[in-house]
């Protein structure tokens, strides 16, 4: 057990520099490639929060996309930038400033772009635990992977060679509620992507410092 555990922490160790030698040479690793849309939602929030606190101007643009911006969510960022300004020692934010209305069009890009990681986003579905508890009843003890599966085809040696899921039948309207919630989640998630890009597409070449 001690030798195969070692021998895992060597290969993940030699894998990792591998990936770092691919970054390093190339900007990119292979693994980044196997979800690019999980890749990209990774690295782009803190890229941009990034690049907004280290700004000081903004493009020659009329930003009306601000105005449009839900107004509690606007509330809750000047608030924000109240803070981070006096920090700064930068003037007071004013939502008819142009460096502020670019201070917003930045942050409505990383609030949208976390919004639409699945997780992170804030809406999450309410049934969830009871659906889980009730979906893997079946399971004794959680820490044995075994009981996770259950045998349903069998070689000639009648040794099993397909499994398939220990599930317990949900109930019916908690299946029904759980996978409307979780079709309205993958919406506002699509709808919060939708947002990001539509503003990264229109200030893609501003995004610089």
């Amino acid at each position: 057990m001690l030798i195969r555990k070692l021998c895992r922490i060597i290969k993940d160790y030699f894998y990792e520099r591998k990936m770092a030698k691919q970054r390093a040479r190339r900007k990119y690793s292979d693994d980044m490639c196997w979800g690019i849309d999980y890749t990209l939602l990774e690295i782009l929030p803190p890229m941009v929060e990034q690049m907004r606190k280290a700004k000081h101007g903004y493009p020659e643009l009329e930003f009306e996309e601000v105005l449009n911006f839900p107004i509690q969510w606007i509330n809750e960022e000047m608030k924000n930038l109240q803070k981070e300004f006096k920090e700064k020692d930068y003037e007071e934010p004013d939502i008819n400033d142009p460096f502020t209305k670019w201070q917003l069009i930045l942050k409505r890009i990383v609030f949208c772009l976390t919004q639409a990681d699945e997780d992170k986003t804030s809406f999450k579905n309410q049934y969830d635990e009871e659906y889980d508890k009730q979906l893997w009843s079946n399971i004794k003890n959680e820490n044995n992977l075994k009981e996770y599966f259950v045998p349903i085809k069998y070689d000639e040696n009648n040794k099993p060679k397909l499994y398939k899921f220990n599930t317990h039948k949900v109930d019916e309207e908690l299946s029904k509620k759980w996978l409307n919630t979780e079709e309205e989640i993958w919406e506002y998630r699509d709808n919060m992507k939708t947002e990001a890009f539509n503003l990264i597409n229109k200030y893609f070449w501003s995004l610089w410092d």
